[in-house]
């Protein structure tokens, strides 16, 4: 049995006071415990057990973090975006199996997870989430999307058979509440692993559904955020994540329309043709029968892309 004790030591800008761990090697068995620490004031608290004479290495391992500080942990591992993560972080979570492999954790990893940041400015810069909320601005035409940070992210799920089972996930900002929930089946490539056509449930604070014309009229005025349509599906893999959006003119514009009383002049066939042709796009479908492009046309406009839609909000 070794047991270290440490009074304080830092890695850039974390702080590690009151670090505590005992090392017990019993044959092929590993046991870490206790691994106890104070990480920039924030107590966590982990154990681990190895079998190492199991092929792939059989693991036990839990973890729980109570409002670590995000600022100092991103900027000491991701310094090229100094300042942009900011809050608390709160995890709980324990994992057992054996093997790192996609195969091996199909077939072995179990157990069950919370992740939570708190009190968070989070800039929306990285591409995976940018990526995922640019198709949904620009079709509400609110570019505030993009530019609210992120003030609360949670999610909760467990793992097994083969599968993560995400029970909530939510994100927060001052401009959007998304939420949503699904089971991933984890690929040989765990990266691959996709999300099979997620429902996600997406708000808008008040002022901006008024501000594009889809906000109730009787909306309450203590009412912070404004539900809309269900027109979002979760859809590509870990390393990718899209937003499948159904902007068929019956299901969603026509419920918008119908629904919150404020119509959008002009909305006629030939209008909602081009709004269904704008679903295409964004959906990912193509029309494979489409004549082919006059290139003798002048260029298309290269302007803002949150315009596309200005002519259907404009009063005739």
């Amino acid at each position: 049995m070794v047991e270290v004790t440490v009074g304080r030591f830092y890695l850039r800008e974390l702080e590690i006071t009151n670090f505590q761990t005992g090392l017990k090697l019993d044959q092929s068995t590993v046991v870490i415990q206790p691994f106890q620490m104070a990480l920039n004031g924030a107590p966590v608290d982990g154990r681990v057990n190895l079998d190492l004479g199991v092929p792939g290495y059989k693991y036990d391992v839990s973890l729980t973090a109570n409002k670590i500080p995000l600022e100092p942990l991103a900027n000491t591992f991701v310094p090229e975006k100094r300042g942009m993560y900011k809050g608390d972080l709160l995890a709980d979570f324990k994992v057992t199996g054996a093997g790192v492999t996609g195969p091996s954790l199909q077939k072995n990893l179990g157990g069950q997870f919370s992740l939570n940041f708190t009190n968070a400015n989070i800039q929306i810069v990285n591409p995976q989430l940018r990526g995922f909320l640019l198709p949904i601005a620009t079709f509400l035409g609110a570019p505030e999307l993009l530019n609210s940070p992120i003030n609360q992210i949670s999610s909760l799920g467990q793992i097994a058979n083969g599968k993560i089972v995400i029970q909530q996930l939510a994100l927060v900002s001052a401009a959007f509440l998304a939420e949503s929930k699904g089971q991933i089946s984890i690929a040989d490539d765990l990266m691959k692993s996709t999300f099979d056509n997620w429902p996600m449930h997406f708000s808008i604070v008040r002022s901006l559904a008024q501000k594009v014309r889809i906000a109730p009229q009787n909306t309450p005025a203590d009412q912070p955020y404004v539900a809309l349509p269900d027109f979002i599906q979760v859809v590509g893999t870990l390393d990718a994540p899209k937003p499948k959006l159904d902007l068929n003119l019956k299901s969603i514009t026509g419920t918008i329309l119908d629904k919150y009383g404020n119509k959008i002049p002009g909305v006629d066939r030939k209008t909602g043709n081009i709004l269904q042709g704008l679903g295409g796009i964004l959906g990912g479908k193509t029309d494979t029968n489409r004549a082919p492009l006059n290139t003798n046309q002048p260029p298309a406009s290269t302007g803002n892309p949150f315009n596309l839609l200005d002519q259907f909000r404009k009063k005739k």
